[in-house]
């Protein structure tokens, strides 16, 4: 009898738990990546129609904007972009190349903030605070590039070593990581957050319209191409 078990079929792969989860969990990806791409295409074909300065999804940018968070470009841009973003999130780092690619060829045509959403990891609000101090020495982007390009590699214990690297005065680091003040400015991207009714990240307002997770270059190119002509 336990001869006749031993010569049964063991199960395929995909039939076992484990291969079912993996399985749904590629589904979900797959449907993910296909969800982001349609809805910044859709978004696309509502500005050619004409149609996308009335949609009802719009808020107000000036819930997002803030003089004291991270920017780059041209304050007087026909574009405006805010990010909502971890800087442990796998896929802000996915949307870290294309953004870099449109802020060196359109920087002109966009104004772009930074605003913090630390929800992914337990070190997530420390990395938020570092950048905050960073910005408040004029680092911010030199620190943003550094953790995003080392994603994974970093702990707390490294963020000295960073602020060194770029450039900025650790010892006014340290006094502004104690500071209540660096605190409330991660309160107040928090309440923005709220306010746009963020619930992960990568999130982006443009001009008004909320995109979620990391937009592909191509769909950039056409979204940017039509608001600027």
């Amino acid at each position: 009898m336990e001869e006749v078990q031993l010569l049964k079929k063991k199960p395929s792969w995909y039939r076992r738990w484990w291969g079912i989860l993996i399985l749904v969990i590629l589904l979900f990806c797959f449907v993910c990546s296909g969800y982001i791409a349609y809805k910044a295409y859709f978004i696309y074909q509502q500005m050619r129609a004409g149609t996308y300065l009335t949609n009802k999804n719009e808020f107000d940018m000036k819930l997002f904007t803030d003089s004291l968070s991270p920017s780059w470009g041209n304050d007087g841009a026909p574009i405006t972009i805010v990010e909502f973003a971890d800087f442990n999130c796998p896929r802000c780092l996915q949307a870290f190349e294309p953004i870099n690619i449109i802020k060196a060829k359109y920087s002109d045509k966009i104004k772009f903030y930074w605003r913090n959403y630390p929800v992914v990891k337990e070190n997530s609000v420390e990395f938020a605070l570092a950048g905050v101090c960073a910005e408040r020495q004029g680092k911010f982007w030199e620190y943003h590039d550094i953790m995003f390009v080392r994603q994974g590699t970093i702990s707390i214990g490294d963020l000295e070593g960073i602020m060194k690297e770029i450039g900025v005065d650790v010892e006014k680091y340290k006094t502004c990581m104690n500071l209540s003040l660096t605190m409330s400015q991660i309160r107040k991207d928090y309440f923005a957050s709220q306010d746009g009714l963020v619930r992960g990240t990568p999130t982006f307002f443009i001009n008004g319209h909320k995109l979620e997770g990391a937009i592909p270059l191509a769909n950039w190119e056409e979204i940017i191409a039509t608001l600027i002509k």
